[in-house]
């Protein structure tokens, strides 16, 4: 089970980092939703390792050497998440 605080800091420690928000490959995604190729499942797998080299910087950052602040629940709910708003986002023609 995931921490709903947990993840909502995941979250926006990710999307308010230029860094790792740039380095998620909209375009690369939304090339793959215009050709029909777009899997759901395949983005959320692109996201992950995002969200988990995200983790990592969080807990450098912010935590003592060798804590581990988000659990694998957390962090693959935050790739859902962020997937999910995503897939909007494009839903709506906002990365065409």
């Amino acid at each position: 089970m995931f921490n709903q605080i947990n993840v909502r800091e995941l979250q926006l420690f990710i999307e308010n980092d230029s860094e790792l928000y740039a380095s998620i490959g909209h375009r690369f995604l939304a090339k793959k939703y215009k050709s029909n190729k777009y899997k759901s499942e395949l983005a959320i797998k692109v996201f992950y390792n995002i969200v988990h080299a995200a983790a990592k910087k969080y807990d450098k950052m912010f935590s003592y050497i060798g804590a581990k602040t988000f659990s694998v629940a957390d962090k693959n709910e935050v790739a859902r998440l962020l997937e999910s708003d995503f897939k909007s986002e494009l839903e709506l023609g906002n990365w065409d």
